[in-house]
């Protein structure tokens, strides 16, 4: 960021007018960063259903953290938070289908450090013989640490974030963005009749430094 002053003086005899304007705009620097080329989906972990995108408008913010609320064991709240990498900005984007008293309810996986962002998603469900009842209990997230550079890189952190419900009994493949990308969205699953949370995926796109013009090397395949 940076402020610029422009002072005007204007004099009408002995008076003297001091006329201070600021105006702040957004400078990029060296080692910004922002989303570039196309989007890969990964599979859904979980089970597939109606689907709702969750993101933010812009090219510069990947998912931090996913939190669920569930009323009467039916998980119906699902709200994903973003942050931009390079102002540090946060905004959310929810999925919303729940009523009552569930604010207690709440579970979350969130990315620790200050440029840790989520790449890689894995959910925990209840393992009916009916799979149409099986809604999400747990789910575990992997982060990559950005290094805005130059040079621009990141890298995958081991260990998962998890957070879980009772009832939690059937982890399902995790699914993961490729390499030299990001969570750029998070995309919720549901079942059809109670409209209840069954799986998750996301949507990945590579990052480029804004001055040099340079992307992480990237492999395309969903995973």
């Amino acid at each position: 960021m940076k402020t610029s002053t422009r002072r005007t003086f204007l004099a009408a005899g002995t008076l003297v007018a001091l006329l201070v304007v600021s105006v702040t705009v957004y400078a990029a620097a060296t080692s910004d960063v922002k989303f570039t080329g196309d989007i890969t989906t990964t599979r859904v972990s979980g089970y597939a259903g109606d689907k709702v995108t969750l993101k933010t408008t812009g090219e510069y913010s990947p998912a931090i953290s996913i939190a669920w609320w569930e009323v009467a064991d039916i998980p119906g709240q699902v709200k994903a938070r973003f942050r931009h990498m390079n102002t540090g900005d946060i905004k959310d984007a929810t999925w919303d289908n729940i009523s009552g008293d569930y604010e207690r309810s709440k579970k979350r996986v969130a990315a620790v450090g200050a440029n840790d962002y989520i790449y890689k998603v894995q959910v925990c469900t209840n393992d009916k013989k009916d799979t149409s009842k099986n809604v999400v209990k747990g789910m575990r997230v992997w982060v990559r640490t950005l290094k805005h550079g130059p040079p621009l890189s990141l890298t995958g952190q081991n260990s998962a974030i998890e957070d879980t419900r009772n009832h939690c009994k059937k982890w399902h493949a995790a699914v993961a963005c490729p390499v030299g990308q990001l969570a750029s969205a998070v995309v919720v699953h549901t079942s059809g009749g109670v409209s209840a949370l069954t799986g998750l995926a996301l949507e990945c796109r590579p990052l480029i430094n804004i001055q040099e013009a340079k992307t992480i090397p990237s492999g395309g395949k969903r995973r």
